[in-house]
């Protein structure tokens, strides 16, 4: 490729975008304040630096080759971040963040993490709109078209980058009453013995509890469980009024555990299996300042949440004495 200067580069860039767009020399010329002949040397300049020919010329027309229409798709995106970029280096400080953001993550997350936070950045941002999907399944966020996410779990998309928030722990628990009526259980292997309340997946198994043993292997509990449920607010309550033992995030149990409607069980012995908790967004792409100021929030306010905090040791306070 014959050495260009970036300046000659983005210049010869801008002639071929302004072409392709208007198709037209003409009108590309008239839009940038060039002659036709200057675009037409610039667009050539360019087609000799790629070693490649970007457009059809005909007397009358002119139409992009195949080569072209690629070449003029990624021109596009780079441009785009572009500006994009110069957007936000001059955005006065005075000026309010404002515009709309959508964000994607599982019910449960949603429900008891994000939910009570809505309040205090509404008070600090009252011009960006959230837009918040609370759903279980698994979707093309990008396609779908949400600024970003929060998942549970490593993300094995090369694609998107990884902000991490936390590591989400599971406990046993179960309600003072139960264990008064129906005994502790002494050992994992005791459990089976007891009314267990688990969740059904959405592709209709029973979820297994997930803990690991001695050595980090992954152990899964497959018992019969006394209680079904398919919502995670759901199976606490059930828990809180006495149905049984269920294992659930540390998050989630917290506040019942704090008010001593729940207690845990099985400390010394039950070792949860961490998942990260993480947010995700497309990889090479350049945040709004409206979607970043959101994602700095959930950041620095999740991180701060003793849920997602909390050790087991510090959850021995809790158990059933």
């Amino acid at each position: 490729m014959p050495e260009m200067k970036k300046t000659d580069r983005f210049n010869h860039l801008i002639s071929f975008t302004h072409a392709a767009r208007f198709g037209s020399f003409s009108a590309a010329a008239e839009a940038l304040d060039l002659t036709p002949a200057a675009v037409s040397k610039n667009v050539a300049l360019l087609e000799q630096a790629l070693n490649v020919r970007l457009f059809n010329r005909t007397t009358r027309s002119l139409s992009l080759t195949e080569e072209g229409q690629v070449f003029y798709a990624e021109s596009k995106k780079a441009l785009a971040l572009l500006e994009e970029a110069v957007n936000q280096i001059t955005l006065a400080e005075s000026q309010e963040i404002a515009g709309n953001v959508r964000i994607s993550m599982p019910n449960v997350v949603g429900r008891n993490l994000v939910f009570p936070l809505l309040k205090s950045f509404n008070e600090d941002y009252p011009k960006i709109h959230l837009e918040l999907d609370f759903d279980n399944k698994a979707i093309d966020f990008v396609k779908a078209g949400f600024d970003f996410v929060l998942r549970v779990g490593e993300s094995s998309e090369g694609s998107l980058v990884a902000r991490h928030i936390g590591m989400i722990q599971t406990c046993l628990v179960a309600s003072p009453a139960y264990l008064k009526s129906q005994g502790v259980p002494k050992n994992m292997a005791d459990l089976p013995q007891h009314q267990l309340l688990m969740t059904r997946l959405p592709n209709g198994k029973l979820q297994p509890w997930t803990f690991n043993e001695q050595g980090d292997n992954v152990h899964f509990l497959h018992a019969q469980p006394h209680l079904v449920l398919t919502d995670a607010e759901m199976q606490t309550q059930a828990a809180v009024q006495g149905f049984g033992i269920t294992q659930l995030p540390v998050y989630l149990a917290l506040p019942y555990l704090q008010n001593g409607e729940l207690v845990t069980i099985l400390n010394d012995s039950y070792q949860p299996l961490k998942l990260s908790l993480n947010i995700l967004f497309p990889h090479r792409t350049l945040l709004a300042q409206r979607v970043r100021t959101t994602m700095d929030y959930l950041l620095e306010q999740l991180k701060q949440h003793e849920g997602l905090r909390m050790t087991q040791e510090e959850l021995k306070a809790f158990s059933f004495k």
